[in-house]
């Protein structure tokens, strides 16, 4: 009978002061994934974020060893440790599915406040964007050298496998992670990874411009080039960095978030104005109360379309749109 995985024996950190930090110990391709949990003052160590979709849970998850403990993880976090790990050192990383305590909702809640200084922080952020399929490897080498993509744009069909890598590629269910728009838009310094493929940002966002009106408009529309937009324009113009600006902009793209709380939580890190009226983050507060809290703090409040914008996020919180809600809705400026 096989030894049945088990949970983290995580020790107490002072979540405000202290960060979790994963070393993924050396190992090449099916070697068993061992790491080291430790904590450490904020500032103290240097260390890689890690961006990825977490993935759906399953019965068949796989494990890795934990201070050599089985622990299971999810298969897309699995293949990402597996893809970035050294062949002969250790590699600190923080990854918030194993560095946070998720059974603690005291801390998890603390860990989500300081989630944008902690990818700001890093040395660089590895955006996972999941293993080598559908030619990807090929569109990662034309994202790779935005010169070379230029020169080839011209003469590639829409109908070309090329073209089709290029949409699926910027299409992965990551890029649509509501989350990634905080975990990469405060890094200075981040690298995208497909498999074995690995491209600098500033690169793979060259390349995403330069494929806007080069070869179809269902690129244009892709959720990495969506993201690619959002990052320009914001970095442009600090004065849109504001949560009514982020949550309009989230609500009508193609994001998605797992918690009804994280159309809110996820884009605090980029929003400077949350502080002054006092946002906090606390998931065991019901969507509903919290949709209520920034509703009344004036933080869904827009120059046109405010009732249109007000509904669209109390959908995707999957509040039930009764009576009181409605009124509330139309009540506060």
């Amino acid at each position: 009978m096989a030894e049945k995985p088990l949970a983290i024996d995580y020790d107490f950190i002072r979540p405000m002061l202290d960060i979790r930090i994963l070393i993924l110990h050396p190992g090449t391709g099916n070697d068993p994934i061992s790491c080291s949990l430790y904590h450490a003052a904020r500032g103290q160590k240097q260390y890689l974020a890690l961006s990825y979709e977490w993935g759906k849970e399953s019965d068949d998850d796989p494990s890795i060893l934990i201070q050599e403990r089985p622990v299971r993880i999810r298969q897309n976090l699995h293949e990402a440790l597996q893809y970035i790990r050294m062949p002969s050192q250790d590699l600190a990383l923080w990854v918030d599915a194993i560095c946070i305590n998720q059974s603690d909702t005291r801390e998890k809640s603390f860990q989500v406040t300081k989630m944008g200084e902690t990818f700001a922080s890093a040395n660089s952020v590895i955006a996972w964007i999941g293993p080598a399929k559908d030619n990807s490897d090929v569109a990662m080498d034309w994202m790779s050298d935005t010169a070379m993509l230029l020169q080839r744009l011209p003469r590639c069909r829409e109908d070309s496998f090329e073209s089709a890598a290029l949409l699926s590629l910027c299409s992965r269910p990551y890029w649509r992670r509501l989350w990634i728009i905080q975990e990469i838009f405060l890094s200075s310094n981040y690298w995208v990874q497909c498999g074995e493929k690995l491209i600098h940002g500033d690169t793979f966002e060259r390349s995403l411009a330069a494929l806007n009106t080069a070869i179809n408009d269902k690129l244009h529309r892709s959720p990495a080039e969506q993201h690619r937009m959002a990052r320009e324009l914001h970095s442009r113009m600090p004065d849109l960095n504001v949560l009514s600006r982020w949550i309009s902009m989230s609500i009508t793209g193609q994001f998605q978030c797992s918690r009804e709380h994280d159309w809110i939580y996820a884009l605090l890190g980029i929003s400077h104005d949350y502080r002054e009226k006092s946002v906090e983050v606390d998931y065991t507060k019901p969507p509903l109360e919290l949709y209520l809290e920034v509703l009344k703090k004036g933080f869904l409040t827009w120059r046109s379309g405010t009732q249109q914008r007000r509904v669209q996020l109390a959908e995707k919180m999957n509040l039930n749109m009764d009576s009181d809600l409605r009124a509330a809705i139309k009540f506060y400026p």
